[in-house]
């Protein structure tokens, strides 16, 4: 009846279930005035006309008056073209996007004990039988495929009704589902095989294909863990500048029974009769108030076993030290006996490779004159068992060097076979003239062809500038002002700043893990002094810079720690001698662990004989299956130029397999080079250049661990994901009412329209009753 209506007016269409408002108007309302003259003259000669002839009493004269004057102002007010503005309000047919879940962690199967896990399994497995033994240990991705098959809960028949709806699986990759294979199709293609879940960046991903579509919202159906790229938290963030809702399905428990060893951490290389400090991460959840036993083995060797008690849910840091007696190659193991009510019981057990060397290491300290920061390194490198040290010091007494059993010499080695018995000279602020040119000489062999180290300390009063014109200064990685000897003196607080490439290396890690490392640089004391230099050579390194940008470069900050390969060594050069100054509050915890991870570094390639024509190193020491493997490679040729070549090739070999690795030219950085390969089997792979065959790169492939690392449902991180959006966190007995969320969190649209009421049924009807009253009034009372 109200569409019947609706239609005599002239409203037709899907639009007249949808009116908010409705007000007349003119469509040609220039006009009025002369309507309105128009009206006022044929109202005087109705009047006039109808008073003068009529004969009829004064009741029946006005009721014919006022009909003929209706009959003309219904005529009149088409000249104006009356119309009905709508204001029509309603949704536009969105796309709704459901992302799913494809990692391996799905495959986890919780232990579900308590009534209301059970009820939340029952409603998307379609199990009316709570005792049932399907909803004991229901894994995550079944849930899944329950809900999507589920004949009773209907999920996507009922949103397809609503929305356009696309389907995605992510982990490695983002991959679209056929949204027309049905429930049945989309169940076979999650199968939960991914090494890895990147959270955020699938998000991301979804939401640049989805760019200028109108959408109703992402419904994410995950266990919450992320353990690659991007954080969720900023891709929420994007979301929700884009105006795009998330709502979020928590599968699996917020809280279950595991106990993971997350992490083994060691220096790669250590010594014979080395206490080598290694630091275990372990995670346990659901166990608070019971404890575990820590295994610690060195190859077979049970290095300590340790009870440890699991008080609060969270992750405790353990350290322990071993002492390897033999030279060779070994793997550090920590590891916790499963329990038999775990989730997980492949998460007990990590380990790391380790290189064990019998020797060590020979260092000279070179210094003019004993100042605070010879002090302090050579006292921590006395202390380190690793290290034999001498030193000579120019101005020193001649007291300090009769003692042939102490550390310092009376002269600098007076021959090139006495110098090359170290393996690292350390040459502080030392007056190039008291060098002799054959000595600085024997320097430059020990470096570039004898594979030694050299470490540049600068000074105040001669380095860096003083030794512009020398074999030396040709040797650092910097350039600089000749003019200027020591550099500026400061008295104000510096800061440094790691740049990527220190991020990256192994000898500024001052934690095993990198994020924390990164964090404490940043909160090391300030320092007050470092040499001015103008730049990095164009084959140098930088690790560490000046974040003063008004000593930068032509916008590049200035240097303060770099390395460089000089022929088949390396120079490292240190912008400053302020360093002791990171001992404060903390003694020798960072300033001693820098330094003796820097002196190895440095000493390491002399003392053990390697090639350095050709340095290979990876992005992280371990990888599993599936991941992608980044390798760098350093090439310099026979004269010991930087490689210029744009490709070159390697070969990444295990067993009898072999996979081909094209490596290409890094810009702006002369002779490196960067190659990816993504690791096909479980295993260790050897990855060398055919035209250095003798410098092997490692690499160990092991079974995927991340998303095992954390087997239960992150309900916070979804929670403040779906608010952040101003979305919803969902469990199982919330998805009937999905649809309903969606669509009640969908913003109207609203738009005006135009009918013209003059043209309509109801326009007609009016004026041919109108005049249809009047004629037959006018033939009942007699007139003509």
């Amino acid at each position: 009846m109200k569409l019947l209506l609706l239609k005599f007016f002239g409203i037709y269409g899907d639009s007249a279930g949808r009116i908010a408002d409705v007000s007349p108007a003119l469509r040609s309302s220039s006009n009025l005035g002369w309507v309105l003259l128009l009206m006022v003259v044929l109202g005087v000669g109705t009047i006039w006309i109808y008073r003068r002839i009529s004969g009829l009493p004064t009741r029946q004269t006005r009721i014919l008056m006022a009909l003929r004057l209706t009959l003309f102002a219904l005529l009149l007010l088409l000249l104006l073209r009356p119309v009905l503005q709508l204001t029509v309000q309603g949704s536009i047919r969105r796309t709704l996007v459901l992302l799913f879940d494809n990692s391996s962690s799905m495959k986890i199967e919780d232990a579900r004990t308590e009534g209301i896990d059970r009820k939340r399994a029952a409603v998307v497995l379609n199990e009316d039988n709570l005792k049932s033994i399907q909803l004991d240990h229901p894994s995550r991705i079944d849930l899944v495929r329950g809900a999507l098959t589920n004949d009773r809960l209907e999920l996507t028949k009922k949103l397809g009704k609503l929305f356009d709806l696309r389907l995605y699986s992510f982990g490695q990759r983002l991959a679209e589902l056929d949204s027309t294979a049905g429930a049945a199709g989309q169940r076979n293609v999650l199968n939960a095989t991914s090494p890895v879940t990147p959270l955020g960046d699938s998000l991301r991903e979804v939401l640049s294909r989805s760019r200028g579509q109108p959408l109703a919202g992402i419904v994410l159906v995950t266990d919450g863990q992320s353990n690659a790229g991007n954080s969720p938290i900023a891709a929420a963030e994007i979301a929700s500048a884009q105006g795009v809702r998330l709502f979020t399905w928590g599968v699996g428990l917020p809280t279950a029974r595991d106990v993971v060893v997350a992490s083994v951490f060691a220096p790669d290389i250590c010594f014979v009769n080395d206490e080598v400090p290694v630091v275990i991460r372990v995670r346990a959840s659901g166990l608070a108030g019971q404890s575990g036993s820590l295994v610690v083995k060195l190859g077979a060797d049970k290095i300590e076993e340790k009870t440890i008690a699991f008080d609060q849910d969270g992750e405790q840091v353990l350290s322990t030290q071993i002492k390897p007696q033999k030279a060779g190659e070994y793997e550090i193991e920590a590891s916790i006996a499963p329990r038999a009510d775990e989730i997980v019981k492949d998460n007990n057990r990590a380990t790391q490779k380790i290189r064990v060397v019998d020797g060590k290491i020979k260092v000279l300290l070179v210094e003019q004159q004993a100042r605070w920061e010879f002090k302090y390194l050579q006292a921590l490198l006395m202390r380190d068992r690793r290290v034999t040290l001498k030193c000579y010091l120019a101005e020193a007494d001649e007291g300090i060097t009769k003692d042939d059993k102490g550390p310092f010499l009376e002269r600098f080695p007076r021959t090139k076979e006495e110098l090359l018995k170290y393996d690292l000279v350390i040459l502080g602020d030392v007056d190039p003239n008291g060098l002799s040119q054959a000595q600085t000489g024997w320097i430059g062999e020990f470096v570039s062809k004898f594979g030694g180290g050299l470490l540049v300390i600068s000074g105040k009063k001669y380095g860096p500038g003083a030794w512009a014109n020398t074999p030396i200064g040709k040797m650092l990685p910097v350039e600089f002002d000749s003019m200027a000897k020591g550099g500026d003196v400061a008295d104000k607080p510096l800061r440094l700043e790691l740049t990527p490439a220190g991020e990256r290396n192994s000898m500024l890690r001052l934690s095993d893990q990198p994020m924390e490392s990164k964090r404490l640089w940043a909160n090391l004391p300030p320092i007050y002094w470092d040499a001015r230099v103008q730049r990095a050579k164009p084959a140098a390194e930088v690790l560490l810079v000046d974040a003063d940008p008004a000593k930068a470069y032509r916008g590049t900050k200035m240097p303060v720690l770099a390395m460089q390969q000089y022929g088949l060594g390396q120079v490292l050069f240190s912008g400053t001698d302020n360093t002791w100054r990171w001992r404060k509050n903390t003694g020798d915890k960072y300033h001693a662990a820098l330094w003796g991870q820097v002196v190895q570094r440095m000493s390491l390639p002399h003392l053990l004989g390697e090639s350095k024509r050709t340095q290979l190193t990876s992005d992280r020491a371990h990888y599993s299956l599936g991941d992608r493997v980044t390798i760098y490679a350093r090439l310099y040729d026979e004269a010991y130029q930087p490689v210029k070549d744009t490709v070159v090739r390697g070969v990444a070999k295990s067993g009898t397999s072999e996979s081909e690795v094209m490596l290409r030219a890094m810009p702006d950085q002369p002779g490196m080079f960067r190659g990816e390969f993504v690791a096909p089997a479980i295993g260790s792979y050897q990855f060398a250049l055919p035209s250095d065959p003798k410098s092997v790169l490692q690499i160990d492939v092991s079974e995927p661990r991340a998303e095992t690392g954390e087997s239960t449902m992150n309900e916070s991180l979804l929670t403040e994901m779906a608010n952040a959006t101003g979305g919803q966190f969902l469990h199982e007995e919330d998805l009937p009412k999905l649809p309903e969320m969606v669509q009640a969190k969908t913003d109207l649209v609203k738009s005006k329209q135009e009918v013209e009421l003059w043209a309509s049924p109801f326009y007609f009807t009016l004026l041919v009753a109108v005049g249809g009253v009047e004629w037959a009034l006018r033939k009942k009372w007699q007139l003509k």
